[in-house]
């Protein structure tokens, strides 16, 4: 994997050079019998003349200069779920094998043995049904109480008309007051049962629900499409909740990480700083950079 950071610099591809030749001519410092002597100046111009360079000038150009930095990384699905148990028990059976593949909410991973569960839902269905028949029965008491307060009403009101005519005793008036309050009592009392009756409905309800959903946790199915990349367990082991049966892996989705040294970490800008991707030699594309740690591990320094 590669990393390019792009930076816009001006070169000069050219440098002009300009060297100035200045030619001395030469006069003559003494004349002999012999002719011209040639003097220390004429020397020196045609030792500049022979020493003349050309230059050749290039125009400014803006490039592209690119800092790479190859490093190893991983590559792997960025979607992947351990897939754990969801009740104690014995490993009853595993559906897949590594390497098969698997589709959301239809296929079977594995079973958790289930024998004591569906005992324990079978009487938390009989424990429901006690319930609704109790509360049948204070259903109908509640009936009868309301039968008993009409009765003890219209008693209590005829003796008391009589009572008002000195017809009936104070104590027989009184019982049949008395017979009237209990009555009325009574009644309450089989409201307040009836609300007990419904309270216990569903407690019962509550604990086959959950009964039930602890049956059904027995058997667990793919929660995402993928393949099976891991097992963990075997047929027979005894399993714990929160313990992984098997890994899936969505290839769909592929990420690729790596350890960068701490000195490019200010480099590293995510959705700008390219990645260009080998796979075995093969080149895979080129990538902008999704995530960078928020931070320098203290140890690798990276």
């Amino acid at each position: 994997m590669t990393m390019r950071h792009p930076e816009r610099l001006a070169v000069l591809a050219g440098v002009a050079l300009a060297l100035a030749s200045v030619l001395f001519g030469g006069c003559p410092s003494s004349m002999s019998s012999k002719g011209d002597v040639d003097t220390p100046d004429t020397k020196s111009s045609a030792e500049q003349a022979a020493r003349r360079i050309p230059v050749v000038l290039t125009p400014v150009e803006q490039r592209v200069f690119e800092e790479r930095l190859a490093v190893q990384g991983t590559l792997e699905a960025k979607r992947q779920l351990y897939v754990p148990a969801r009740i104690d028990g014995p490993l009853d059976n595993i559906f897949v094998d590594e390497g098969d593949v698997v589709v959301a909410g239809e296929t079977k991973l594995f079973k958790v043995e289930d024998i004591k569960l569906e005992e324990a839902a079978r009487i938390r269905r009989q424990d429901l049904n006690v319930a609704r028949c109790a509360l049948r029965e204070k259903e109908a008491n509640l009936e009868n109480a309301k039968i008993q307060l009409s009765k003890a009403e219209r008693d209590y009101e005829r003796f008391k008309r009589l009572h008002a005519k000195k017809a009936v005793t104070d104590d027989t008036f009184e019982q049949q007051e008395t017979r009237y309050k209990l009555a009325k009592v009574g009644l309450e009392h089989a409201h307040t049962l009836i609300k007990l009756g419904e309270e216990q409905v569903k407690q019962a309800e509550a604990a086959l629900a959950i009964a039930e959903k602890n049956l059904e946790d027995t058997l667990i199915y793919a929660p995402i499409d993928g393949r099976v990349s891991a097992k963990f367990k075997e047929m027979g082991e005894f399993i714990g909740t929160g313990n992984a049966v098997v890994r899936i892996e969505d290839p769909s989705v592929l990420e690729v990480s790596a350890y960068l040294p701490a000195s490019v970490y200010a480099q590293l800008h995510p959705g700008e700083t390219e990645l260009r991707i080998q796979v075995s030699g093969i080149e895979v594309g080129a990538f902008p950079l999704s995530y960078k740690g928020p931070t320098i591990h203290p140890k690798l320094r990276t």
